[in-house]
């Protein structure tokens, strides 16, 4: 009679556990893809693969989370659905480790999770960009019509105070005119993110007035204001290529 040796198990390897892991957190309600990936990511399945304790590298992905401004409930849904991969006996426990890391971030790093520009009041240029994406990958907006103004003037060189009392007023003139849009100044650029219904040839009028008069105000020449209008894209390269466009 002959015997077999039984065939070895295959041991899964990091990238592979990193891509099951990130397609069972796009399913469980993870929002952007593009802000998932990190090292962080990488040394928690690195640990588990190997049979170490993952501890330490899920605290450090736990702050990594909270200073990207990921919520609690999308981290520790995304920290469910790795134990979903890859089940662990002691999951309770390193869930609530992850949980107290995240608040310690918060706390320690909260006052650098902002989403404004302090010269302008607008939105920051990342905060911006992170609303257009998640336009596009949020299923209840994903197809919603949205547009982005955009408003260029002439280029200054004015000293610090100057350059922040013009954006202050270029940032107060937006608030008003267009209050439930997403809007951000970045150098001679004023771009608006607001959904189509809203966007007529009047209230956009009626801010390139307002916006010309902070401009004369400020000696920059209010007839060297230009409107472009976009619709935001459906596919992310789309919006990408768009944003890029943005400021180049």
């Amino acid at each position: 009679m002959k015997f077999f040796s039984k065939p070895p198990q295959a041991t899964p390897d990091t990238s592979s556990v990193l891509d099951l892991w990130c397609a069972q957190s796009q399913g469980s309600g993870w929002i952007r893809e593009s802000d998932w990936f990190c090292n962080a990511t990488r040394s928690v399945v690195s640990m588990l693969v190997a049979g170490k304790d993952p501890t330490t590298a899920l605290r450090s992905l736990a702050s990594r989370r909270a200073v990207q401004g990921v919520g609690i409930a999308e981290s520790l849904g995304d920290i469910q659905a790795l134990f979903t991969v890859v089940p662990h006996p002691d999951s309770n426990r390193l869930v609530v480790e992850f949980a107290d890391a995240w608040v310690e971030a918060t706390d320690l790093f909260s006052h650098q999770l902002t989403c404004s520009d302090a010269n302008s009041g607008l939105a920051n240029r990342q905060h911006f960009e992170r609303r257009v994406h998640e336009l596009r990958e949020n299923p209840l907006t994903r197809k919603s019509p949205y547009v982005i103004a955009l408003y260029k003037h002439q280029r200054v060189d004015f000293d610090d105070m100057r350059t922040f009392m013009l954006a202050a007023e270029i940032g107060q003139a937006c608030i008003e005119a267009m209050p439930e849009g997403i809007a951000t100044y970045r150098g001679n650029k004023i771009a608006l993110l607001l959904p189509r219904e809203s966007v007529s040839r009047s209230r956009l009028g009626a801010l390139g007035k307002a916006l010309g008069t902070v401009l004369d105000d400020f000696q920059v020449p209010a007839d060297s204001l230009h409107l472009d209008v976009e619709p935001v894209p459906l596919t992310p390269p789309e919006v990408q290529r768009l944003l890029g466009s943005l400021w180049s």
